[in-house]
């Protein structure tokens, strides 16, 4: 009976979380839609040229607000869907997933003029859509949080490791494959190192860059959805890397 209670109520929620991915994603994104396709009307060579200092700085506050807020609201939809968790595992080539990164973030590639090296990748087993928006993640934060005078320098390394301890958790070559993401960018205190995994956690480092503080938490979900781990090393003004490790067992009737 206590089962059955339990089921019902886990149904209810995951009844309640679509209702809220539907809101968040249709509802509430519709007014913002708007929001923004006036400012961009208003944002007009005479306006610019008529409006005072002061009336341009409310604007740029306006449009800025109105970007944080479709972004948060695009990262609170991209982290329910971990949660809810429609996960069917399959054959997933790295190689092919980079491709189709580097492809998708191209434009920014080429705007901040970055260097991206990456390793010949293995095939794991795991939740592809959930796959792609790991690493998609991880790139974009190298790419973001970086100074502005610096040259983004990313690798993804496939490494060679004998065993590891996360979390007083023994992890052994044997059995993970290690891929790590490592950047030139601004870095964090190692001391923060477990808080960034956390929801809407944002570094004092992090104050002069646009973020919602849910993209790491994305990335740690989906990890946890593939039966994996996920670590970080960072040095202040360094850089950062993070580490992921993914189980080797293709046997898709273990998933």
């Amino acid at each position: 009976q206590q089962l059955e209670d339990k089921n019902r109520k886990l149904i209810s929620i995951n009844s309640e979380l679509e209702s809220f991915n539907n809101i968040v994603s249709h509802d509430l994104q519709e007014p913002l839609r708007k929001i923004q396709m006036f400012i961009s009307r208003i944002e007009s060579k005479e306006f610019k040229e008529s409006a005072s200092e002061i009336t341009l700085n409310y604007f740029e506050k306006v449009k800025s607000a109105a970007n944080r807020m479709q972004n948060l609201m695009t990262d609170l939809v991209n982290y329910t869907r971990t949660i809810k968790g429609d996960r069917v595992f399959e054959e997933v080539d790295l190689n092919t997933i980079f491709d189709e990164i580097l492809e998708e973030l191209s434009f920014t590639i080429e705007e901040k003029n970055a260097t991206i090296s990456i390793d010949p990748l293995p095939t794991i087993l795991g939740t592809r859509f959930q796959i792609q928006q790991l690493f998609i993640n991880l790139i974009s934060n190298s790419l973001k949080y970086v100074k502005a005078d610096i040259r983004p320098i990313i690798s993804v390394r496939l490494e060679e490791f004998s065993k590891d301890y996360i979390n007083e958790k023994l992890i052994t070559n044997q059995e993970y494959y290690k891929i790590t993401v490592s950047d030139n960018g601004i870095g964090f205190e190692q001391k923060y190192a477990d808080k960034i995994f956390m929801l809407f956690k944002r570094l004092e480092t992090d104050q002069n860059y646009n973020g919602t503080g849910l993209g790491l938490a994305i990335c740690k979900k989906i990890v946890d959805n593939n039966n994996g781990f996920i670590t970080a090393f960072g040095n202040p003004d360094v850089g950062s890397t993070f580490a992921v490790y993914f189980p080797k067992n293709l046997d898709l009737s273990k998933k």
